[in-house]
């Protein structure tokens, strides 16, 4: 692989700007484009190592249609492209969520495994305990100055630091919310698993429709057709 320029993307340098610079770079004899992260970026990112969505390109850059266009440039003058991807690298808040599942659920949450973090290394809290530094004074100071408030902003609860949290960070407390609702879920099937054994042992399957929605039955008997025999 020859030399090759770095390019640096963000919403004031598009891919379309850079495929304008391909003609260019090529009658210098370039053989390579180094292009920085193109994956979605906290907005406004001017260097795009803040990751929030590995899943698609960052539209600040441009369309993918765009991408394909900048790569086929490259690829009629017989050049490469060299993605950085920094899978070390990630952006922190709302627009992460993967990151933020974990702030709110800490190790119960999916993603908890896709970043490095010492779950037992907190100092003064128990095992599993995710600290994160963001207020500007201990909490109960914070707290008894004034500076969190619990608002409504139309969604759902949150936490508002008034500008003293980091990043201007809201601690979500929807997880509240969604762990009730889970809990909810759970009693609900049991409940349904309990009245589906109540209406098999009685033989009653013809008024099962009076009393659940017939998906609902057809799940709870296919479920228990698969249950292991004791």
């Amino acid at each position: 692989m020859g030399d090759g320029p770095r390019l640096q993307f963000h919403r004031g340098f598009t891919l379309r700007q850079g495929t304008e610079l391909v003609d260019y770079l090529h009658d210098l004899g370039i053989s390579h484009v180094y292009a920085s992260p193109l994956l979605k970026a906290n907005p406004g990112s001017t260097h795009g190592y803040d990751v929030c969505d590995c899943s698609q390109l960052n539209p600040e850059l441009g369309t993918e249609a765009d991408l394909e266009t900048f790569v086929a440039a490259l690829r009629q003058r017989g050049m490469g492209l060299v993605l950085d991807i920094v899978p070390n690298h990630t952006g922190i808040g709302p627009q992460n969520p993967w990151w933020w599942d974990v702030l709110k659920l800490g190790r119960s949450s999916k993603f908890a495994d896709y970043f490095d973090i010492d779950w037992e290394g907190q100092p003064q809290q128990d095992s599993g305990v995710l600290v994160y530094p963001v207020l500007g004074r201990p909490f109960g100071e914070a707290l008894e100055a004034g500076e969190l408030t619990l608002e409504y902003d139309g969604a759902e609860l949150v936490v508002d630091g008034g500008g003293h949290l980091a990043e201007d960070l809201l601690l979500r407390v929807e997880v509240v919310v969604e762990g009730a609702a889970r809990r909810l879920q759970l009693v609900e099937e049991v409940l349904d698993a309990h009245l589906l054994v109540t209406l098999l042992r009685d033989q009653a399957l013809g008024r099962v429709h009076e009393r659940l929605p017939p998906d609902r039955v057809h799940r709870r008997v296919e479920g228990a057709r698969h249950q292991p025999k004791g």
